[in-house]
């Protein structure tokens, strides 16, 4: 089984018109609140 999730947020399109590079932040991801 396949599951495809779509991420969305906020945009900015880049200034040279095209797109280098990708920045995806992975927020708290595995934290449980334990280590923090």
């Amino acid at each position: 089984m396949s599951t495809d999730t779509l991420l969305s947020g906020p945009t900015v399109p880049a200034a040279s018109g095209t797109t280098k590079s990708v920045v995806i932040l992975l927020h708290g991801y595995g934290a449980d609140g334990n280590d923090l």
